[in-house]
């Protein structure tokens, strides 16, 4: 049976969901990545099955075919490793998570370290309006995902940390918001006008504000 979770796309400040269904049938060994990736993300296949043996999880070599849906929606960059290996884990039956209003993003490392993406922003305040309520991803990335009210975010160091989460051994907190005394909300340390060019960060940053 496949499993499905989800992660997100950017193009330009525009945020997409994602579906990630994987299929996993005892058969040779063979990893395909369908749904119109790019290089980046079929590099996915090599690294997914290191940082899964370097997180102390059984990676079976089996027939694996991962959908990212829409078909027609372009796809790129590494930040689908995490939600491709998590699905993995899911039709592996390793994993048991109800991935409703659940967001998984980031770059894994052969050793199962997660590494930051780009883009946090526009997708984290993307995801949220579309009805997502937590997002898991690399630690540099959690704060600037906080900046968006309302949305639960979980900073992931490893693989490994997000399985023990799921099995309950050791729970991921997440990161709590904070809150400026009325003294220091007045007190700014820069002002975006004084940035030059930037043109889609400043513009993001006036989505969270």
């Amino acid at each position: 049976m496949a499993s499905k979770i989800f992660t997100a796309a950017l193009e330009g400040l525009d945020c997409s969901i994602v579906e990630v269904e994987t299929d996993y049938q005892k058969r040779q060994f063979n990893f395909s990545i369908v749904g119109l990736a790019d290089k980046s993300i079929q590099e996915a296949k090599d690294r997914i099955p290191s940082a899964i043996k370097a997180s102390g999880v059984d990676f079976i070599p089996a027939r694996i075919v991962s959908n990212l849906a829409p078909a027609e929606l372009h796809k790129s960059g590494p930040s689908y490793d995490l939600p491709l290996a998590v699905g993995y884990l899911l039709a592996t039956n390793q994993l048991e998570i109800d991935p409703k209003e659940k967001i998984f993003i980031g770059e894994l490392a052969l050793d199962g370290r997660l590494r930051p993406v780009n883009g946090i922003l526009p997708i984290a305040d993307g995801v949220f309006k579309l009805g997502f309520k937590e997002i898991f991803l690399p630690e540099e990335n959690a704060h600037e995902a906080k900046l968006i009210e309302g949305l639960t975010v979980y900073p992931v160091k490893t693989l490994r940390e997000l399985v023990n989460h799921f099995w309950g051994i050791f729970k991921i907190k997440p990161l709590i918001e904070v809150t400026l005394s009325n003294k220091n909300k007045t007190d700014y340390l820069f002002d975006l006008a004084d940035v030059k060019g930037q043109t889609h960060a400043k513009r993001a940053l006036e989505i969270a504000a």
